[in-house]
């Protein structure tokens, strides 16, 4: 959302008003793509930047593995739910069938209680 030659998300973001928005994060990464000068901003950066945006919090949070072991991507992921409390996968070793029945269950006016989401969101 953020990168400084190339339009990204946040012009989707601000001009689409998603209902939902799954953030992909790099947690490896310390730099964008081709500008090693820039460094990345930290993960709490993005999401109040997609909170500003669209007036929501993201649905969840998908990490984008690289660089990472399985061990440390899964282990990423389960500190960025306990921190911010958004349920995180790593799709390449998680199944993300829960982001999506998040998403569907929200938009069919079906509510959850919070016992159910910290299901989702538990270990």
């Amino acid at each position: 959302m953020l990168h400084p030659a190339y339009p990204c998300g946040f012009e989707l973001i601000a001009a689409g008003r998603p209902d939902y928005i799954v953030l992909q994060h790099a947690p490896a990464r310390k730099s964008f793509d081709d500008f090693p000068q820039y460094p990345l901003p930290p993960l709490d950066r993005y999401i109040q930047l997609v909170e500003l945006l669209s007036g929501r919090r993201p649905i969840a949070i998908t990490i984008n593995s690289q660089g990472l072991t399985r061990e440390e991507a899964l282990e990423k992921a389960r500190e960025i739910e306990e921190t911010y409390g958004i349920l995180t996968r790593v799709p390449l070793y998680e199944e993300v069938e829960d982001i999506a029945r998040m998403i569907l269950d929200d938009a069919e006016g079906k509510p959850r209680t919070t016992e159910e989401v910290g299901a989702l969101v538990a270990p």
